[in-house]
């Protein structure tokens, strides 16, 4: 018997299912009947919809990107990825020139898979707009483009409040050149500003 559990998404057989929902039910969790499929064809689970085993998910466009708002243009370039994944090539150039008329095609094509930030497609299109460079520090080819960016204001910590913070967070792992001690005076912001990231 396979089950597969993320987060409080749980799978399992069919013949099964309906006790598991009474299991739950009697230790106390309620079980969400709009999101649970005991029955038919149709499935969900994770964001992924799937009709006798083939996966039907839609791609949905939420928000137009805008440059005040970076997490629009991030979500651009992720349902970019989907429509192409999902063969629907020319409507993803089309969000692709929208954003790019926003920002000036300072989002840069990357590699498909490679995880970084920046547009890809099923074509290997290279863009011609960003400078490369080449690092010699790191022994890498970079990229300067868009990239999203969180800044943050700190207050310093004194006395034994900072030595406290120090042994009990700061030493675990050093991350970055500036230092962790301190308090947030506020929310960190995100944004999207210039820099070099390394070229997929």
């Amino acid at each position: 018997m396979e089950v597969r559990v993320f987060g409080d998404d749980i799978i399992v057989p069919i013949d099964c299912a309906e006790v598991v929902v009474d299991v739950l039910t009697a230790l106390g969790l309620r079980v969400n009947p709009n999101k649970t499929f005991l029955t038919g064809r149709f499935k969900e689970s994770c964001g992924v919809d799937a009709y006798d085993g083939h996966d039907v998910t839609s791609v949905s466009i939420l928000k137009r990107p805008v440059r005040t708002s970076p997490g629009s243009l991030v979500s651009s370039v992720d349902v970019h990825h989907n429509l192409c994944s999902a063969g629907f090539v020319a409507t993803a150039a089309y969000i692709r020139k929208v954003a790019a008329r926003t920002v000036s095609n300072q989002i840069p094509f990357v590699k498909h898979g490679s995880g970084l930030f920046g547009w890809s497609d099923l074509f290997g299109t290279e863009d011609t707009h960003t400078q490369v460079r080449y690092n010699r520090d790191l022994m890498r080819a970079e990229v300067r483009c868009l990239r999203p960016k969180v800044s943050e204001q700190r207050s310093t910590a004194v006395e034994s409040a900072g030595l406290l913070q120090f042994f009990t967070e700061a030493a675990k792992e050093v991350t970055t050149s500036t230092s962790s001690i301190g308090w947030l005076r506020q929310r960190p912001k995100a944004g999207l500003g210039l820099g070099w990231v390394p070229l997929g």
